[in-house]
């Protein structure tokens, strides 16, 4: 199982459910992941799908290292809860393209990532970390 120790222990991400079309994971809103203004900020909403997308490239065998990422902030929070929504849309010999949809439990589309990575299978990670 895929873990990130910053998402899951300082910004409190799970993961909900991984399949090979999608990861799905989520944040249940507290005081530290809001803003001034009481609404979330966009760092903590990044977090949570570059999360995502790591964790469904997880399930592909993979591991990957940002070369690129870009987020579209659309809309303010309304709910308590955010989810990120990840698929691969293409899998490379290389690189990895992919999209992550943010919402939140009212169905609000809060924010929009594509992501490109560079991938390498997960054996070749662990190795590297012995």
């Amino acid at each position: 199982m895929y873990h990130d120790a910053f998402a899951v222990e300082c910004a409190s991400a799970v993961i909900d459910g991984v399949t090979e079309e999608e990861a799905v994971c989520s944040m249940t809103l507290q005081p530290k992941h809001l803003n001034s203004e009481n609404r979330p900020m966009g760092g903590a909403l990044y977090t949570l799908a570059d999360f995502a997308i790591a964790a469904h490239m997880y399930a592909h065998g993979l591991q990957g290292t940002a070369v690129n990422c870009s987020m579209e902030y659309i809309n303010r929070a309304k709910g308590s809860v955010v989810i990120a929504r990840a698929h691969c849309d293409k899998i490379g010999s290389r690189m990895v393209f992919g999209t992550v949809d943010v919402t939140d439990d009212t169905g609000r589309l809060l924010a929009k990532m594509q992501a490109q990575l560079m991938r390498f299978e997960v054996s070749e990670q662990v190795n590297r970390q012995q």
